[in-house]
């Protein structure tokens, strides 16, 4: 994945939503590798609420 590519996928997320660059960094390489994020927290909510492709799992 190219340098730039990770910003586009966190950037329809903002202006209200702070993302953290690690959560965006992640959400960007499972977009990008077509995997499911497994977690416990919300904070990859404004991320998949913006990008259908992101696939998100509570556990």
């Amino acid at each position: 994945m190219r340098g730039h590519d990770w910003s586009r996928t966190v950037a329809p997320s903002a202006p209200s939503a702070t993302i953290k660059l690690t959560d965006a960094l992640i959400a960007a390489t499972a977009v990008e590798h077509g995997l499911p994020i497994i977690t416990q927290d919300d904070d990859y909510d404004p991320i998949a609420h913006a990008h259908l492709a992101l696939h998100v799992v509570k556990v």
